[in-house]
């Protein structure tokens, strides 16, 4: 997903005729089905004008931190007050993911203590 996201800020970036705004998209429930909707203008600034580049890794490479770096407290903070801002401007609520990704980390960690 990360490299897909690249790839499309990537072409953005290419294109400086095109806006941000133009290509988020955002969860929105309808009659109890996922759609995906174009988000209104929010006024976002072109891409090149906020980044001085973009690092393509190409196809879909998942690498992921060890769920215990959710246990640092104020990481857990700041990915809290981020969710609580997307959820606030999209509708996706990623505090359930964050909860999750903490409970993993405590499983992981008692885990280790054992050994």
């Amino acid at each position: 997903m990360f490299a897909f996201i690249c790839a499309v800020l990537a072409r953005i970036a290419r294109n400086a005729s095109r806006d941000l705004r133009r290509t988020i998209i955002t969860s929105s429930a309808t009659n109890g089905a996922a759609a995906w909707v174009f988000t209104p203008d929010k006024h976002w600034p072109r891409t090149g004008d906020v980044v001085d580049g973009l690092l393509y890794l190409g196809g879909n490479h998942k690498v992921h931190p060890s769920p215990t770096i959710y246990l640092d407290p104020e990481y857990q903070r700041e990915l809290r007050r981020r969710a609580t801002i997307i959820k606030a401007y999209s509708g996706q609520d990623f505090l359930p993911m964050i909860d999750d990704l903490v409970r993993q980390g405590e499983q992981l960690r008692d885990t280790k203590r054992l050994h």
